[in-house]
């Protein structure tokens, strides 16, 4: 009699067999280098596979000379394949991550999951963890492949994974569904190295606004781009980065490396901040960080997220030198952007005051870029919004576009008039072009 493949595979994940699961990460292990666990590449996941493989064949033959029902060749193949997903990537959570439209992937609970897919659609999914101990036991796992650790002392990690990102927190400080149990959220980015063109095909603006942002990253205009989580800022950076001319000294800066750079650049570098260990050491700040990219002499330095007093230090950065600068933030409109860049700009050591961090920040951003979503739920850009002047202490703000009720991306009329206003004009932008498209 041949074994089904879902028992099969839930007697291997939750019963005596599980030391297979186990012995094949070790033989992986010792066949692989360090490097190769991390980051495998086609010749290293054929050994692992080749090596798992053997190792199932194997423990078949065991069962069938023991007088147990064999697995046969294509329950050996669904054991291999999850064996491999446990060791290089996300385990019973891996089959969601590979869905080509998934966002985000959840489990608080050992039998069951979420998947946020493309569009804001929900679905439930089959977990087969044998217990919250497993999934912590994965959780730890993982995060010591990643250089991090995860104990009672430091019960959360957040790390970034090949296409994306990590997030868990373990008991007992996470509590799932009525009961202490780990809570895992795997965040995926589907778009590799999204261009504008690639962005204004998926309807996150129009062609007039494609236009205004590449001429605004061409005529280095320091550029904030806002929005709410999961409203497309890194996405749109990342957009914005394909406009970057060649030969350019590029510094991006990142807490968790998430941006990927263009292909064909050799001036481009990142950096990427580090969280102090459990004794509140060794913390490798943004601040720090952004101050070494301008000893280096970046022409642009590209802030993956601001939230705190580092913004300081990249308007500052911005009105000495790194022009066309990029970074974005946590805000709900144009206005809101500035104010909480303010906020940020006055906290921490050497802060500034309200009025100096307003004037600071007037004569540094030349334009705010807001993220949003149309009503049936696509990213988009909701507004590009103008810095004009700055009129004592108060930023005078102009929206250049603005999304209309079906989400489209309309110019408002307005003629950019701020320091940038010739340089546009140089790059090609006119009002007859907005007027046409």
């Amino acid at each position: 009699m041949i074994v089904g493949p879902d028992e099969a595979l839930r007697a291997v994940v939750s019963g005596g067999a599980r030391q297979l699961l186990d012995a094949a990460g070790r033989r992986v292990g010792q066949i692989l280098t360090e490097r190769a666990l991390l980051a495998p590449d086609t010749a290293d996941e054929a050994r692992a596979w080749a090596a798992v493989a053997d190792l199932c064949e194997a423990e078949d033959r065991r069962r069938v000379g023991e007088g147990q029902d064999a697995w046969g060749p294509d329950v050996r193949e669904r054991i291999t394949q999850r064996t491999i997903d446990e060791i290089f990537g996300m385990g019973p959570m891996q089959e969601a991550c590979r869905m080509p439209d998934a966002i985000q992937v959840e489990a608080q609970a050992p039998d069951e999951g979420w998947v946020l897919l493309d569009g804001d659609r929900l679905a439930r999914i089959p977990l087969d963890f044998a217990s919250p101990d497993a999934m912590a036991a994965f959780i730890r796992r993982k995060a010591e492949q990643a250089g991090h650790r995860v104990d009672d002392a430091s019960p959360a990690v957040d790390f970034a994974i090949p296409g994306g990102r990590f997030h868990a927190v373990v008991a007992p400080v996470a509590r799932g569904l009525g009961w202490s149990c780990p809570i895992i959220t795997i965040r995926l980015q589907r778009l590799a190295q999204p261009d504008l063109a690639t962005l204004e095909a998926a309807g996150t603006f129009s062609a007039a606004g494609r236009h205004m942002l590449a001429a605004m990253v061409h005529a280095r205009c320091n550029i904030v781009v806002s929005g709410g989580s999961g409203d497309g800022k890194t996405t749109l950076i990342q957009g914005l980065l394909s406009e970057i001319p060649y030969g350019e000294k590029v510094i991006v800066i990142e807490e968790l490396t998430e941006l990927r750079l263009p292909t064909g650049h050799r001036r481009w570098g990142t950096l990427e901040g580090r969280r102090a260990n459990v004794e509140g050491k060794g913390e490798i700040s943004l601040r720090y960080l952004v101050r070494e990219a301008m000893r280096q002499g970046a022409d642009r330095i590209i802030l993956g997220e601001a939230r705190g007093p580092e913004a300081r230090d990249v308007v500052h950065a911005m009105n000495c030198g790194a022009e066309g600068s990029l970074s974005s933030l946590h805000a709900n409109s144009p206005r809101d952007a500035l104010e909480k860049l303010e906020s940020y700009c006055t906290q921490g050591e050497d802060s500034w005051s309200p009025d100096g961090a307003r004037r600071m920040i007037g004569h540094a951003v030349d334009v705010v870029v807001q993220m949003g979503r149309a009503p049936d739920r696509r990213r988009i850009v909701e507004a590009i919004s103008e810095v004009e002047r700055v009129v004592g202490s108060d930023i005078m703000l102009n929206d250049l576009f603005r999304a209309d009720a079906s989400g489209e991306l309309r110019w408002c009329g307005i003629v950019p008039g701020g320091r940038k206003a010739e340089a546009l004009r140089r790059l090609g932008w006119s009002p007859l072009r907005e007027v046409t498209q």
